[in-house]
């Protein structure tokens, strides 16, 4: 009977013991836990010390099973997920600038996983790094930073909306023969400034590298060929006009200060310190007409007016080496003398094939009679009605449309006839190989590379298009990186003043696009460097 007792006993420890078992066991494993829903939570009790427990709270999220239609799709979402917080984390930028436009200048990738339309990898922000690379990622506005340069550097400053990129740097400082010291050396000068300790960035900064041959190009140069989610619209369509008659405000007329002679100096130091004009200075200024006439002469400028007919014309001067859509373009109102009036007072001589216009420093720049009669020439005094300001050449310029801003000579005191063809003629900039820069040029205005602007709604583009001596017939444009062009005719304009063109457009969809402009000449030249930019549409 003892025995009997006893085992019965020792069976009933087993069972407690078991069970004391499964109870450490459903602590040691919350997920097992019931998830208690939070309208079931019973209201806590302000005075009621929490409990400590190691369990931790269960919630909704974390316990719901994700429902799979195939064996491993619970990871697929899982990556998924990663990606769209990766995607938020690394969100492209959007900077608002002075005058309230909205730019991003890195597009959206867009995506198009099949299981998450749209879902974004963030191949451009995360990968590319896209935001923190080109001069605009650490300079923003880099007219400003000519502007404040130590160096007095040719002034970009402009109204015309100008977006000034790395690119419109090149013209200049690459085949720059008779205007910069040394031809190439862009880059031995860029990277000599960006080797101090200031600068923070790597080569990726600034470049792209290629495994095309084309080595390592600038950002500027290759984004539009390795970002995501920039859309294309085949023969886009859109409404065109153009006017000529758009004037440039004097005090915005372009300052190519540059300083080569004694005169460069006078002009370029009266107007830097805002000296008045200087009203005896203009009546008793002197112009001579020498060389090949017969009754050579010399006349002050006060008499000049009073004696010589007066014309207005709305003229066109561009830089020679104004970058494509560049600033260095104005479309003025002149009044002046026709050069054409000195030279029959003068006489000129059967022989005689050009004139120079020169300074008192014997400076000189030239232009052929035949130019002269076909688009005329004037020595002018006013623009915009008001006198030539100290920079433009006050008091005196000579102008002469169909040639370029080197023919344009400031505070000229001469006009020399000569019988040679043989004189440097300025129309336009070209490559060691004869490659035109900027003939025809055209370009934006009054738009920011990224802009933000409204899908479905209409948006017009503006901007300009010249080509110095040539009549341009017609502009272009295209929005899949010129696979296609749609032509519009300017055939009846005037080749003495710009094209100061409208496009209008509607974006359809949302999404990132690059807008290209281009025009022709009469003689089927056609702009080299297309100008672009990049726009979002939302």
């Amino acid at each position: 009977m003892r025995k009997k007792s006893l085992l019965i006993l020792l069976c009933c420890l087993l069972a407690v013991a078991m069970l004391v078992g499964c109870a450490a066991e459903t602590v040691d494993a919350p997920e097992e836990t019931p998830a208690v829903q939070p309208e079931e939570t019973a209201a806590p009790v302000e005075t009621a010390a929490p409990v400590e427990t190691d369990t931790p709270e269960a919630t909704p999220e974390a316990e719901a099973p994700i429902e799979e239609n195939y064996p491993g799709e619970g990871a697929i979402i899982e990556m998924f997920d990663d990606m769209e917080q990766r995607a938020v984390d690394y969100a492209p930028k959007v900077i608002t600038l002075d005058n309230g436009v909205r730019i991003q200048r890195t597009p959206n990738d867009g995506g198009g996983y099949f299981h998450r339309p749209g879902a974004s990898a963030s191949y451009n922000t995360y990968y590319l790094n896209a935001d923190n690379r080109g001069c605009a990622s650490c300079h923003g506005n880099l007219v400003d930073l000519l502007t404040t340069m130590d160096y007095e550097h040719l002034s970009y400053e402009n109204n015309y909306g100008f977006d000034m990129t790395v690119l419109d740097c090149l013209i200049c400082h690459t085949h720059g023969e008779g205007y910069v010291w040394q031809m190439y050396e862009f880059g031995s000068l860029i990277h000599g400034i960006h080797s101090r300790d200031t600068f923070t960035g790597n080569c990726m900064s600034c470049h792209s590298a290629t495994e095309n041959g084309e080595g390592m190009l600038l950002w500027e140069e290759a984004k539009y060929d390795v970002l995501q989610g920039i859309g294309s619209v085949a023969n886009v369509q859109g409404e065109f006009t153009y006017d000529q008659n758009v004037l440039t405000d004097t005090d915005d007329v372009f300052f190519a200060s540059w300083m080569y002679t004694s005169e460069d100096y006078k002009r370029n130091g009266a107007a830097m310190a805002d000296v008045p004009l200087d009203e005896e200075l203009f009546n008793n200024w002197t112009i001579s007409v020498t060389g090949c006439v017969d009754n050579p002469f010399t006349i002050t400028l006060a008499e000049l007016i009073a004696q010589a007919p007066s014309e207005k014309q709305i003229v066109t001067n561009q830089c020679v080496m104004n970058s494509n859509g560049g600033p260095y373009i104005a479309n003025v109102e002149i009044t002046g003398i026709p050069i054409s009036w000195l030279l029959e007072k003068a006489g000129v001589q059967d022989s005689a094939k050009a004139f120079m216009s020169r300074d008192h420093a014997d400076w000189a720049r030239g232009s052929l009679l035949s130019v002269t009669e076909q688009f005329g020439s004037y020595l002018v005094y006013e623009i915009n009605g008001q006198r030539l300001p100290w920079g433009q050449g006050y008091p005196l310029t000579t102008y002469n449309p169909g040639t370029a801003a080197p023919s344009f000579i400031r505070r000229v005191c001469e006009i020399e006839v000569v019988d040679t063809e043989d004189i440097k003629i300025f129309d336009g900039w070209y490559t060691a190989d004869g490659t035109p820069f900027n003939k025809p040029n055209a370009g934006f205005y009054y738009f920011s590379e990224g802009q933000i602007i409204e899908a479905g709604k209409p948006y017009t583009f503006e901007g300009f298009a010249h080509a110095f001596d040539k009549q341009i017939i017609a502009m272009e444009f295209s929005l899949d990186r010129g696979a296609t062009w749609t032509r519009f005719d300017t055939s009846d304009s005037d080749l003495s003043k710009w094209i100061y063109w409208y496009f209008t457009y509607t974006p359809e969809d949302p999404g990132a696009y690059v807008i290209s402009v281009r025009a022709e000449t009469a003689d089927g030249m056609i702009t080299t460097l297309p100008d672009e930019v990049m726009f979002n549409a939302e």
